[in-house]
């Protein structure tokens, strides 16, 4: 009979009528199987044709080791955690190791049972059904944003936001998520006016207020309920609403059945798509410029030697200009009826003039390349951390609270151009590409009605093969642009969003078979350098390399596409000596004739990290940089080559030596300023997902993330002055990233990798897929602690805020990098404002700038504007800051001796003009001119100062002698005009100065002071505008008898946290002319000293003028945001009107001092400079201390020192004297 039965078994398991049915996730409980292993739940995971029993808790797995059953780590490739299973019951089966048949002890049956607990697959898709209304699932409104209800909806399988996907931590622990938006389930946490079900999104490993609890209904099979883990409280359907509630079995609105279901391939326009972000496009390849002949390349003179200027070729034809252009603020509008293989103008000019919302039949005119916001259409955003759409990757829907139903800007506005072009003679027997220097955000491209192809990646060029869709004459061309699409999630920098074919467009003509790529690597042996070309055609070609000076060194042709030369005593590159040699490469046929040729241009230097530093050409380099966006107040983030002009130098004229391209690749033309000119460029990637890092985690968008990074290294890889690659910013820390890594050591194994975003296991970034740490805005206790001794460099790709009155402690942080043995330098964040005209304005000659909070879109106020420069380029006291604390000369000074150290890494002092002065009470007394020899980097060298002879008697002669050193160059540069100023320095040798003591006189009229404290600026936010509670203060007069008044002012505070120790008195406003004898010419703080000297400066007390700028001479800086400013520390100060009458005050010890005709308060009650009111009278500041700035905008408050001392009472005693 046992036979019988066993028989049977086997044929009814044999015809399925047994069937091994687990369902994936589910969780089984095990019966029959040892005693050390009952109760435990596992998951039945089908490997090969065999199952493993997973414990998913723990990530084990049971096998067979040599001592009988174990757990092992779960591992598919471990044979012993298989296992066959052979239905002999319902529900019980033989288990017999898949590859270890010996082990028999389960052969005889073991039973596996679905436990009561909730199992899931995070790879699996499910749905919750209502058991009260089977027509009902649960669903998000098919909204993927923060704060979207969970609500219950009726069942519709084309609705995104009705699929989940549920992750099991533990038989009672649940993470429930969107299947199509990355947004969890979400308890309300703490706020108490929440009473619903919620999504938002979470981080799974320290999950919060997403923790669920997925609850078996007790006596009901199959039946579950949604409670929160950390309330211990059930959701429930009310209405449409999920409602929290005490936990109940018998309220069947809390009950579901969890339904396992595919996940449905709903169809998304291409811009909606993360795993479409090109069709038809060239792969990407380093810059070139193509001529007929090397002949017509060499007449091009311009182009030849400065690779920016507009180029002169038969084979070039740009297609900039004015373009037509319709405008539509939904895709809907702005789609092509019918195929998408077909664009017919006139067909689409009809169906945009019968398109409801449509604003136009015909076309309006645009420039190209431009933003059509700052051109009128639409609006431009700033956002920093946000998205100005719903954050529901990879959709493009509204933002909540901000464009609902298109309301302030569209949704996702198309813009159509279209512009005719003539092919020039002789293309048509050759090859055209059409070149896209950016678009943002997405575009797709017609030629002849023709479909082209697609592109996205806002900031990569994109190169399209027109060749077999030309026609000779007039060729018709149309790009159609979205606002928004998936790539858009990519793309979330700290910047005004604005949209459009933003920079340059051209096609070019090359032959058929050509080379289309080229890279240029070069190494360093001692002085001699060694140059590598590769091409990527096997085609007849020579490459030929140029001297600096123009003279042939060696002509090779091609061998299996390579090409080697040898350059001994080689003039190498560095941003110090930026020399560049001139590759020609040259293809001919096979008679020898050229076809086509071109140019580039290569510095010969090696990058390398040795031991945790990094070197250029065998030295130490100290990265002295700032972080630049694209911006320009007139276009917006089309700049042009005057803009990009106008960076570079004024960069090289303030000793900044490094760009990071923060965060995006520039225009290519910008890299050929840097090599040419000199400056060390981290290159970003366009890849910043701020708002929603768990994308960098999320598989399908890894082709996306590569592709980003390839074509920057595509582009950028021949450029000297790139000396590192950098994958993004603040993209989150998943593994997205390492495919990206690996994708450009890959293509570049001569260059580090940067990352700031993995912030793992420290406070700072760079633990992995990154070849240095990296750090934001530390403090200097941190710097101390955290910039030596490590396994690895240390760059701090953003530091010393600029935004508003700031840069604080500056020289602090650059002694702190030159002395550590492990930090590269860093970037200040940022180089420019990103303040821009009001469009609206400019269509009616008005300028004035604006800023994020004037527009609409989840903002961050003036965030943008944290320029080491204004918007205009306009010199500033922080730009004179960065000179001075970055620059390479070096000095010292003791009793009499003048010690300058050349701090450069590669350039002699030669040839640079040393004019030191002895300058008492304001009068230079001695002059000592200098010329230098050849100091070389590291080398010092002495200058005698005859102080004794006006120190010596200074005390009783009440004298203030001082010693001022400038450092000129007397030689022009690339970037500098003779005579620039490279370095100055300033020590004070003797202030014997005081007040005399006078008899007493005749009272007289004189200006009233008062204790004022109150100091805003946007670095600090200190709005407290009540000084009365903040000190005591005692001020008394004292008269004499020449006229003058001493007013003594007495401060204890009792305040901890004071912004000044000064007095203010309202001033005549007609004594606006200013002459001071102090720290000058910009404004000054106790740590920001570094770009000011002692001196006699003039200046005056103005106002605003109508668009918001100053009239020149001002003490004040045009900061975007108006706040606090003209603050200096003087020794005496006189204020005249035109007559020359006015108040002279004196106070030797040294005093801040400030006159506008704005308080503090207006300051800081206004939006805009041209809003502000002036007094009728001039405000008159003066104070023993003053607050240091520091850069707590984003970072950093000041320094301790830098702090006033809130235990010590402060004395001092100005006079004045009418004049």
């Amino acid at each position: 009979m046992k036979r019988i039965l066993l028989l049977l078994s086997m044929v009814l398991a044999a015809s399925g009528i047994y069937a091994q049915q687990f369902r994936k996730g589910a969780l089984y409980q095990v019966d029959g199987i040892p005693t050390e292993y009952k109760g435990q739940l596992f998951v039945m995971d089908e490997l090969s044709g065999s199952w493993r029993f997973i414990d998913p808790f723990k990530q084990r797995a049971l096998r067979v080791g040599e001592r009988g059953m174990e757990y092992g780590e779960v591992n598919g490739s471990d044979e012993l955690q298989k296992w066959t299973l052979t239905e002999i019951a319902p529900g019980k089966y033989s288990a017999i190791p898949t590859n270890k048949t010996s082990f028999q002890a389960l052969k005889k049956g073991i039973v596996i049972k679905e436990a009561a607990a909730f199992g899931s697959d995070v790879n699996c898709t499910y749905r919750f059904r209502s058991v009260a209304n089977p027509d009902q699932v649960l669903g998000n409104n098919d909204d993927g944003n923060n704060n979207a209800r969970i609500r219950s909806e009726k069942l519709d399988s084309m609705n995104r936001g009705q699929y989940w996907s549920i992750k099991t931590l533990a038989t009672d622990k649940h993470l429930i998520s969107g299947a199509f938006y990355d947004s969890y389930f979400d308890d309300g946490g703490d706020n108490q006016s929440i009473s619903w079900l919620l999504q938002w999104a979470a981080n799974p490993a320290n999950p919060g207020n997403a923790l669920m609890s997925i609850e078996p209904v007790k006596g009901q099979s199959g039946v579950y309920r949604i409670v929160s883990a950390n309330k211990k409280k059930m959701f429930r359907a009310e209405g449409n609403m999920m409602k929290i509630a005490d936990i109940n079995d018998a309220d069947k609105a809390s009950w579901f059945t969890i339904e396992q279901v595919e996940k449905p391939k709903l169809s998304s326009p291409i811009w909606e798509d993360e795993t479409v972000f090109a069709i038809n496009k060239l792969p990407g390849v380093a810059s070139y410029m193509p001529y007929a002949s090397e002949a017509e390349m060499k007449a091009d003179k311009a182009y030849y030697a400065t690779p920016w200027t507009e180029p002169k070729s038969t084979l070039y034809k740009s297609l900039d200009g004015t373009w037509n252009f319709w405008f539509t603020e939904v895709p809907e509008k702005g789609k092509v009826a019918g195929d998408v293989e077909a664009m017919d103008v006139p067909a689409f000019e009809a169906a945009l003039a019968t398109a409801k919302g449509s604003a136009t039949r015909k076309p309006d005119a645009i420039p190209v390349p431009s933003c059509w916001e700052m051109q009128g259409y639409d609006r431009p955003i700033y956002c920093n951390v946000e998205y100005p759409h719903g954050n529901t990757p990879p959709f493009i829907k509204a933002r909540p609270g901000f464009n609902d139903g298109g309301k302030n800007y569209a949704i996702n506005p198309v813009g159509t151009y279209h512009r005719s072009f003539d092919l020039p003679e002789g293309w048509d027997k050759q090859r055209t590409i059409i070149h896209f220097g950016g678009i943002y955000s997405c575009a797709q491209v017609w030629l002849n009605g023709k479909h082209v192809g697609y592109t996205e990646g806002s900031n990569n060029v994109a190169e399209f093969d027109l060749t077999h869709l030309l026609r000779t004459g007039k060729n018709d061309l149309v790009v159609q642009v979205h606002r928004w699409c998936d790539g858009s999630y990519l793309e979330c920098q700290d910047m005004f969003r604005m949209s459009g074919i933003f920079r340059s467009v051209y096609i070019y003509n090359v032959p058929q078979k050509s080379i289309r790529n080229h890279i240029v690597q070069t190494n360093v042996s001692g002085q001699d350098g060694i140059v590598n070309v590769s091409v990527d055609a096997d085609v007849p070609a020579v490459a030929k390399l140029y001297t600096p000076e123009g003279e042939l060194i060696a002509e090779q042709k091609f061998s299996a596409g390579k090409a080697k030369f040898y350059v001994p005593n080689a003039q190498l590159w560095s941003a110090e000596s930026p020399t560049l040699y001139h590759l020609d490469i040259v293809q001919k046929d096979n008679a020898g004739k050229d076809l086509m040729a071109f140019s580039t241009k290569v510095g010969i230097r090696e990058v390398k990290i040795m031991g945790s530093l990094l070197y250029v050409n065998g030295k130490r380099v100290i990265l002295k940089g700032v972080n630049r966006h694209d911006t320009n107040p007139e276009t917006g983030r089309t700049v042009t080559t005057e803009n990009m002009m106008q960076d570079v130098l004024l960069m090289k004229r303030n000793n900044i030596n490094t760009i990071r391209t923060s965060h995006y690749p520039n225009d290519a033309r910008m890299y050929a300023m840097f090599d040419h000119f000199g400056l060390y460029c981290c290159d970003e990637a366009d890849l910043e997902d701020h708002a929603n890092q768990s994308i960098s985690n999320m598989p399908s968008w890894i082709p996306s993330f590569v592709d980003r990074i390839e074509r920057m290294v595509s582009r950028d890889i021949n450029k000297a002055s790139v000396i590192m690659w950098s994958l993004g910013n603040e993209a989150g820390a998943g593994h997205n990233f390492k495919d990206c890594y690996e994708a450009a050591h890959r293509m570049d194994p001569t260059r580090p990798v940067h990352y700031e975003g993995t912030r793992i296991d420290r406070d700072y970034g760079g633990s992995a897929y990154s070849d240095f740490y990296s750090k934001m805005y530390p403090g200097m206790d941190w710097m101390a602690k955290n910039t030596s001794n490590l396994d690895k460099p240390m760059f701090l790709c953003e530091y010393a805020h600029a935004m508003g009155n700031a840069i604080g402690n500056l020289p602090e942080y650059m002694q702190s990098m030159e002395e550590s043995n492990a930090t590269i330098g860093g970037c200040i964040w940022d180089w420019v404002d990103q303040a821009i005209y009001e469009p609206l304005e400019l269509k009616k000659g008005i300028r004035r700038l604006h800023t994020g909070y004037d527009f609409p879109g989840p903002h961050q106020g003036n965030f943008c504007s944290n320029g080491v420069v204004t918007a205009q380029r306009l010199q500033t006291a922080k730009l004179a800051e960065v000179k001075f604390a970055y620059q390479y000369v070096k000095f010292a000074y003791d009793k009499g001796t003048l010690t300058i150290r050349n701090g450069y890494d590669f350039r002699s002092l030669k040839g640079m003009k040393v004019e030191s002065k002895i300058m008492v009470d304001g009068k230079a007394k001695k002059v000592i001119t200098t010329m230098l020899g050849d100091v070389k980097p590291g080398q010092s060298t002495t200058i005698s100062i005859p102080e004794s002879k006006y120190t010596k008697n200074a005390a009783k002669k009440g004298q203030h002698v001082v010693l001022n050193v400038v450092v000129t160059d007397t030689e022009a540069s690339l970037s500098t005009p003779a005579g620039h100023i490279v370095a100055h320095y300033g020590v004070d040798l003797a202030n014997g100065t005081y007040l005399p003591i006078l008899k007493k006189g005749d009272k007289v009229e004189h200006p009233k002071f008062a204790y004022q404290n109150h100091r805003w600026i946007e670095n600090d936010g200190y709005r407290d505008t009540n000084s009365e509670d903040k000190a005591d203060c005692q001020i008394s007069y004292e008269y004499l008898a020449d006229g003058n008044v001493d007013m003594i002012v007495k401060v204890t505070p009792k305040h901890h946290s004071l912004r000044r120790v000064g007095v203010a008195a309202e001033l005549d406003a007609k004594y606006s002319n200013v002459n001071y004898y102090g720290y000058g010419p910009y404004e000054n703080y106790p740590d920001r000293m570094a770009g000011v000297l002692v001196g006699n400066y003039d200046a005056k007390v103005v106002t605003f003028n109508e668009d918001g700028t100053l009239p020149q001479g001002s003490l004040m800086e045009p900061y975007m945001k108006p706040q606090t400013t003209g603050d200096r520390l003087v020794y005496s100060v006189t204020l005249t009107d035109d007559k020359g009458e006015g108040w002279q005050i004196e106070c030797p010890e040294g005093i801040y001092f400030s006159a506008n005709r704005y308080t503090d308060e207006d300051f800081m009650n206004a939006k805009h400079t041209w809003e502000l009111k002036a007094r009728p009278y001039i405000w008159l500041q003066l104070g023993m201390d003053i607050r240091g700035l520091g850069n707590a905008s984003c970072g950093p408050g000041p320094m301790q020192k830098y702090l006033i001392d809130s235990n010590q009472t402060y004395e001092f005693r100005v006079r004045m004297k009418k004049i």
